[in-house]
């Protein structure tokens, strides 16, 4: 369903357009009657998407890197209504397509590699940013509405390992057939029709592994590799530290697109996930008690079972207080350390802070 909706936008640049002049009004002319248009026009993309919600399979048929255009243009629709909707003043619609994107994010992370979890999380956040937008407005019901199905979609987030894996398995399975395939002697004599240094193509590093070593080693050592990485990305953010270092001429240099930022990415995108889950539950209790609580425990059980993890801390939870007519909320960041809610600078130094201020 995902797919069939994304075909009925047939590929319409405009949706990248008119997405751009949101973002940046002085470069790209703001369009609001074209916008009106466009998203009038492809509704039933929208409802095809919503019925692939409501029959979810479990595990894709192919991976979703094969389909992340398809995912992107759907993204931009969604960013596009929900622009509409608040104009129109209707938030909850509005924060509707906001988590309609994040969990269409969440989906194209099922069977992704790193570079395709990389444009997922680029859509989960654009979603998350129509959602903060509408989440002032809306009412207690709404709130919890949107908390109980943003916590459905955090649950079914892929972790950071299994990504890792997606790459592994893809890299084993394509070295495999490669050697498989082609002579040893083609091997040889075709190092000459590449450039060594050619990132572009895992060939060239099949070709200079198999110089140093036995076609059988190659793929033992590829397999030892991604198995060190792997269990790197097991380990909760705040141990992690620094990836593995592959041996000299190994495959999975090629394969593991930017391990350490890719890492830092997933992380954040979990994090501000689990930042917009707390706010609407904030917003929830505001409504029904007309002030802001003065603690997060407030919120249980009534809108959360418990206190969601800070994933970039060793342990604890996120950081709040009340501030002014509104509050700040905060995680402790890729530092590890709180810093009170200070705002994280160049140097990640600080903390990654959300709020709403009246």
């Amino acid at each position: 369903d995902f797919i069939a909706a994304a075909r009925l936008l047939d590929r319409d640049q405009t949706l990248d357009l008119l997405c751009r002049s949101l973002r940046a009004p002085e470069t790209y002319p703001y369009r609001p009657a074209e916008i009106r248009r466009l998203v009038a026009r492809y509704r039933p993309a929208i409802e095809r998407l919503r019925q692939g919600f409501a029959h979810r399979c479990v595990e894709p048929r192919q991976s979703a890197g094969d389909d992340i255009e398809a995912y992107q243009d759907l993204g931009y629709l969604l960013r596009l209504t929900a622009h509409v909707r608040a104009k129109e003043r209707q938030w909850a619609e509005a924060e509707r397509c906001g988590l309609d994107a994040v969990e269409l994010g969440v989906a194209a992370t099922h069977g992704a590699g790193l570079m395709s979890a990389h444009w997922a999380r680029v859509l989960q956040s654009r979603g998350a940013a129509a959602a903060w937008d509408a989440l002032p407005h809306l009412t207690a019901a709404e709130a919890h509405a949107a908390s109980a199905r943003l916590r459905g979609i955090r649950a079914r987030q892929v972790p950071f390992w299994q990504v890792v894996r997606e790459d592994g398995c893809s890299a084993l399975a394509e070295s495999v057939e490669y050697l498989r395939s082609t002579p040893r002697g083609e091997l040889f004599r075709g190092l000459s029709d590449f450039d060594i240094d050619d990132e572009a193509s895992f060939r060239p590093w099949i070709h200079r592994s198999v110089l140093w070593h036995r076609r059988r080693t190659v793929l033992r050592e590829l397999s030892d590799d991604f198995s060190l990485t792997v269990e790197w990305a097991a380990r909760p953010y705040a141990s992690r530290g620094a990836p593995p270092k592959f041996r000299k001429g190994s495959v999975a240099v090629w394969y593991l697109w930017q391990p350490a930022s890719s890492s830092l990415g997933h992380t954040s995108g979990e994090t501000r996930l689990a930042l917009l889950q707390v706010a609407l539950c904030l917003q929830a209790f505001r409504r029904e008690h007309g002030a802001w609580p003065v603690n997060l425990e407030a919120l249980m059980p009534l809108c959360l079972d418990r206190l969601p993890d800070d994933p970039f801390a060793a342990v604890g939870t996120f950081g709040y207080r009340r501030e002014g007519g509104g509050f700040r909320l905060w995680s402790v960041g890729p530092d590890g350390r709180d810093d009170g809610g200070r705002v994280i600078d160049v140097d990640s130094r600080g903390d990654v802070v959300v709020g709403v201020h009246d």
